[in-house]
């Protein structure tokens, strides 16, 4: 009777330890593309390739930078329009239009519109799509010079600008 009793006790004891609190919340639901990418403003943190046969070379905060792209950042609102903050060619904002182009959500294309008779449209292919980091291969032409950069955008602290 009494090795019953233990191995009674034993099979409670280990039910009650394995068992799942109910109290434990679900792990949260993972952020889609589209969520991530308008969640937050992007800043530049790196930004290297070509345009023609220029080279391009940005670090924030790095010594022989090729250009200054501190002022540079975007947002992009869940309706497919949004801004991009830049200072080059001179410090302004823009309003762009955005969409992805492929049923993963991996690719994407915007227009910025530099003025009303002046557009350019990228197309972006991401690397990493994280709410803490974007990175993507950007290309576009304009004026008949082709342009293609590796890009580094991290969230800004500041929810509208950079």
């Amino acid at each position: 009777m009494f090795e019953k009793m233990i191995i009674f006790s034993f099979v409670i004891f280990s039910n009650l330890a394995c068992s799942k609190s109910s109290n434990n919340p679900p792990p949260p639901k993972p952020k889609s593309p589209d969520e991530i990418l308008t969640s937050k403003t992007w800043k530049i943190m790196e930004d290297h390739g070509l345009y023609g046969n220029t080279p391009i070379d940005y670090t924030r905060g790095g010594a022989g930078n090729t250009l200054n792209l501190d002022g540079d950042s975007l947002r992009f609102n869940a309706d497919g329009t949004g801004t991009q903050w830049t200072n080059i060619p001179s410090p302004g904002s823009y309003p762009i239009n955005w969409n992805f182009i492929d049923s993963q959500k991996t690719q994407l294309t915007f227009t910025l519109h530099w003025s009303s008779s002046f557009s350019v449209v990228y197309y972006w292919g991401f690397n990493i799509l994280a709410e803490d980091s974007i990175n993507y291969e950007d290309q576009y032409s304009s004026g008949g010079i082709n342009d293609y950069e590796t890009v580094i955008r991290k969230p800004t602290q500041n929810a509208t600008k950079f």
